[in-house]
């Protein structure tokens, strides 16, 4: 017999139907397609991602195959605001420098120049669910009443009937996280580096454009287009950095007089990606640094105890350029930059075939048994000197630490003979040793 499904009878066939399947589906009593019970709550803390950012609490941390992968903000190329995770809860990804504005790049939780005007629900025509301001921001739009659906009535707006999410392939989205709108989001995985999520297109990987654009143009592929070649406003921002030099901790780096010329070093700063270079003295006696205008960027920072190339300063600091800092990120002045100079004292003996007769020039003037070079096997540093005749000693007082490759010559002047037994052509008597 067939019931109206509006009739008494009708419901009841309707509510048996369904205790029939939760029974199929929950034999031994496990809670099979239950999330948030009592066993895996959790200690109600957020958690950290891999790169760093920071996720509210939530979200479901079951195990196993059909467990959610909650999306990280360096994968949805994402370095300031908040992001949806794809898992039901918000990825926190940090803030800009100075100068700079979330979704200032054009993108949304893109840190760039320009400014981001943030929408709300109500601009966007929106009244549920979740979804991105378009600056740093996601929207919490609210809940359908009444029995009707997020969704029915268009993305994230209520309406009547049934709502179909939203499909990553469906919105051509290879990134980030999409509204489905449903209410929910959806997780589209990350880029590969040096691809960003959302510079030319929401949630497509592309190439982004380091330094932003002028007003007018977007970001295509890493390539500034679409604006108008006439009237391109170009700003040049600068920054302050300086701060102080130490060796081994000590700031007594110069033994030559402090007057007219002399300086106790020097500090070279190198953009690592565009190559700027910014080279500024140490000054004597107080030991500090400046620049006073210097781009933004990321910067190898070296410091040499030679400012004037080719000419001694006196300055302990041995001439050949230390690398400091490899990454030194300038977005804001800074002017307390600490840098710190080790150096170690390495020395010993060269023999022959086992015997310390190198030389059989005579020991006077200007005469060695050879020289001793150690070359840095990954920053390059080298360092040269000579082998004392007679004694077959030889000694660096000041070398960098790091890992060497030692080489011997019977020759110290290049071009000069100095009658040593050794030959002139250097034998690489250590291929790595650690200088520590």
């Amino acid at each position: 017999m067939r019931y109206s499904p509006g009739s008494l009878f009708g419901r009841l066939a309707q509510w048996l139907a369904v205790i029939v399947v939760v029974a199929a589906c929950g034999g031994g009593g496990a809670n099979v397609g239950l999330v948030g019970n009592d066993s895996d709550a959790g200690s109600g803390q957020g958690s950290s991602g891999s790169d760093g950012s920071t996720t509210d609490p939530g979200r479901d941390g079951g195990a196993g195959a059909d467990a959610c992968k909650p999306i990280e903000c360096k994968s949805a190329g994402a370095n300031c605001g908040t992001i949806a995770d794809g898992c039901g809860a918000a990825v926190h990804c940090g803030q800009c420098g100075s100068g700079e504005s979330c979704g200032g790049s054009g993108a949304p939780n893109v840190c760039g120049p320009g400014t981001c005007v943030a929408k709300t629900c109500g601009a966007l025509g929106k009244n549920c669910g979740q979804l991105s301001d378009g600056c740093s921001e996601l929207l919490e739009c609210g809940a359908c009443t009444g029995g009707q659906v997020c969704g029915a009535g268009g993305p994230n707006v209520c309406g009547t009937g049934t709502c179909t999410p939203a499909t990553c392939a469906g919105k051509k989205a290879s990134c980030g996280t999409i509204a489905d709108g449903c209410g929910g989001t959806v997780a589209c995985g990350g880029c590969t580096a040096p691809e960003l999520c959302g510079i030319d297109q929401p949630n497509v990987c592309s190439l982004p454009c380091p330094h932003g654009c002028p007003t007018g143009f977007v970001c295509q592929g890493g390539t500034c287009a679409g604006g108008s070649p006439s009237g391109i406003a170009l700003n040049v921002p600068t920054l302050t950095a300086g701060g102080t030099v130490t060796l081994n901790g000590s700031a007594a780096l110069s033994t030559a007089s402090c007057g007219g010329n002399y300086y106790a070093g020097a500090v070279r700063l190198t953009e690592t990606t565009a190559g700027y270079s910014f080279l500024t003295p140490i000054a004597c006696n107080t030991n500090t640094w400046s620049i006073a205008n210097v781009y933004p960027g990321t910067y190898k920072v070296e410091v040499s105890g030679q400012y004037y190339s080719g000419y001694s300063s006196g300055s302990n600091i041995p001439a050949t350029a230390f690398i400091v800092n490899a990454a030194l990120v300038l977005n804001a002045s800074a002017t307390n930059v600490a840098l710190n100079v080790p150096t170690l004292t390495a020395g010993g003996t060269v023999t022959l075939n086992g015997s310390a007769a190198l030389s059989t020039a005579s020991c006077g003037g200007n005469y060695y048994a050879g020289a001793v070079r150690f070359t840095e096997r990954t920053a390059g540093y080298s360092f040269l000197t000579p082998i004392a005749c007679n004694t077959n000693t030889w000694s660096i007082a000041n070398i960098y630490p790091g890992t060497y490759k030692v080489e011997v010559s019977g020759q110290y002047y290049s071009g000069y003979s100095s009658g040593s037994k050794i030959p002139a052509t250097a034998f690489v008597a250590v291929d790595r040793i650690a200088i520590r």
